[in-house]
């Protein structure tokens, strides 16, 4: 938790708050740590995988629509994402 929260640039609490919907929905569970159980690990379900999945080529549009306005390789959502996902396992 506190390593995505990092990446994601939130405070714990915040990231808790925003990951409640997409506990609620299935797409992510949490979970002791395997290591330190006092450790909290957020994970895709199968269910979030799929979304995700799905969601690639709308990142890949919306990516390709700020290229367009700001120029290549000022924003790189993708890059974010790509970043975010291992954190996910």
């Amino acid at each position: 938790m506190n390593g995505l929260a990092k990446l994601a640039a939130l405070d714990r609490t915040t990231l808790v708050r925003n990951l409640r919907p997409l506990l609620d929905a299935g797409l992510i569970k949490v979970a002791a740590d395997e290591m330190d159980a006092r450790q909290k690990r957020v994970c895709l379900t199968a269910r979030g995988r799929k979304k995700v999945s799905k969601a690639m080529p709308l990142w890949e549009s919306a990516q390709a629509s700020v290229e367009e306005i700001l120029g290549p390789g000022r924003i790189n959502l993708l890059d974010d994402l790509a970043e975010m996902l291992p954190a996910l396992r």
